[in-house]
């Protein structure tokens, strides 16, 4: 990589391994000591536990080596905490069943289920909002995370919202916030779109698989999916299927609750 990389880039992957070395992260993985139900924990910064977990250093450097700038450390800390409650909120129904204390979702519930999870929405809206403004290697990170939401194969987003019914006794609350959503796609306008050839939630993995290998071989079609996964992920209807545990109860497998990937 010699001639290739710049020295902040080296330096930033190097960090990024010792920090890991050093620090490791928080897991307590499906401990018969927890006790089922949705509670929250003192320990609720959102980067105790995620800005070494999730690795953003790697899509950090990509970006940068890709568009030739720089990142500082508060654009750093807005890219962690957006793709953190990005995650968060993505595993939120599987790590309740799992009892997994790492999320900071889970982590930061008081009293209020619904309003822990209007709270969180409208956050992770702001921060996505904010990186996509900010410049394109922050967009690029965020939008990349939102891809692999749909794409990774521990997220399971397109058997999520076919495991749920709607609990008809308990209306929807109202989540504030939403027209933050009318502004991240205002944000995304000069990353283009594929439109009717892009992502959609309805497609089973292998699909979306087969379409993303076809347009990650162009960068501009590749920005434009990048940007379309980012719409379809956090298209409010959608994304409040994934997460409400409460409203859209889960009907489905699930699976072995005493592993965690």
């Amino acid at each position: 990589m010699a001639g290739v990389i710049s020295d902040w880039q080296f330096d930033v992957v190097a960090a990024s391994v010792l920090q890991f070395r050093i620090l490791g992260y928080y897991r307590d993985h499906a401990q018969p000591r927890l006790p089922q139900g949705l509670f929250g924990s003192r320990q609720t910064g959102n980067t105790v536990h995620r800005h070494i977990d999730l690795g953003f250093m790697v899509g950090i450097v990509c970006s940068s080596l890709g568009t030739g700038e720089n990142l500082d450390k508060y654009t750093y800390f807005d890219i962690v905490e957006a793709c953190a409650l990005l995650n968060d909120l993505v595993d939120f129904r599987s790590d309740t069943t799992r009892r997994q204390r790492e999320n900071i979702v889970l982590r930061s519930i008081r009293k209020s289920v619904c309003q822990t999870l209007n709270d969180q929405v409208r956050k992770c809206y702001q921060k996505v909002l904010i990186n996509v403004r900010k410049q394109k290697p922050s967009a690029l990170v965020v939008m990349a995370f939102c891809n692999w939401c749909i794409l990774g194969s521990h997220h399971k987003v397109f058997e999520l919202l076919r495991g749920f019914k709607v609990n008809t006794s308990d209306p929807p609350c109202k989540y504030d916030g939403l027209e933050l959503y009318d502004e991240i796609l205002k944000a995304l306008v000069p990353y283009g779109s594929l439109r009717d050839q892009g992502p959609r939630l309805d497609m089973p993995r292998a699909d979306l698989d087969k379409l993303y290998c076809l347009h990650r071989e162009d960068p501009e079609t590749h920005i434009a999916w990048l940007a379309d996964s980012t719409r379809v992920l956090l298209n409010p209807r959608h994304f409040r299927m994934i997460i409400d545990v409460i409203h859209y109860e889960w009907n489905g497998s699930t699976g072995d609750l005493d592993y965690c990937p």
